[in-house]
């Protein structure tokens, strides 16, 4: 157990590392969408804001430092059953997912007992989305399903902004630019490359962001991936 930690888990983070990551997640997808019940998956990458300058000012311990605080609120703000990564360097990337089961199955969502935030891309084009209505779900239950992984991210930026990280005395006001991608999925989808694209539209978004000197916000992809 202790030789597969060393091979899985980075020693910084203790996120799961990049290569056994992306085996994982894509295990997980393969078992999703190859399952009874339509339902997302989203990508979510995580690029701390100037981390290189953070590093040339206060030097590579604290920037190890900030890299372990921003760890620790991924894990805790994401669940058990998504994956975090170190994707490498300041960036980390998330897989989440969300089932969209039928009342009738006593399908309990434990995020049902607290309200939704409000969360960008409300306008998804349902058009390119499966027609998951017909199980009898509410629009809200919906649309938990449709945006679990905007719902994530936003728990992680204002986590990151209501608890600055601490180092020696100092505070370093560490920001994070998000971008989240998201597929919606019938069982039985073909998952070839389904987390490439995903992470590669989030990692577009970040782009952007940078391009546009919007930094430090979630930029969500506007089409949701089929």
């Amino acid at each position: 157990m202790q030789l597969l930690e060393r091979e899985t888990i980075d020693p910084l983070t203790q996120l799961l590392l990049r290569a056994p990551g992306k085996e994982m997640i894509d295990h997980l997808i393969d078992l999703i969408c190859g399952g009874q019940y339509p339902g997302s998956v989203s990508a979510l990458v995580i690029d701390l804001d100037h981390f290189g300058l953070l590093n040339k000012r206060y030097g590579m311990s604290t920037g190890d430092a900030v890299l372990q605080w921003a760890a620790h609120i991924l894990r805790r703000k994401v669940r058990k059953e998504d994956r975090s990564v170190r994707w490498g360097g300041d960036e980390f990337v998330i897989c989440t997912h969300s089932l969209h089961v039928p009342k009738s199955q006593g399908y309990q969502d434990e995020r049902r007992k607290t309200p939704r935030p409000s969360v960008p891309g409300e306008d998804i084009d349902r058009r390119r989305t499966p027609d998951l209505t017909k199980t009898g779900q509410t629009d809200a239950d919906l649309g938990r399903v449709l945006h679990n992984g905007q719902i994530v991210a936003s728990r992680i930026m204002a986590a990151m902004k209501a608890g600055p990280c601490m180092v020696g005395g100092e505070t370093i006001h560490q920001e994070a630019t998000i971008g989240v991608a998201t597929l919606v999925f019938e069982p039985g989808k073909e998952t070839h490359d389904i987390f490439d694209r995903l992470v590669h539209a989030a990692d577009q978004m970040i782009a952007q962001a940078k391009r546009t000197n919007q930094r430090g916000e979630i930029h969500v992809a506007k089409s949701t991936l089929r």
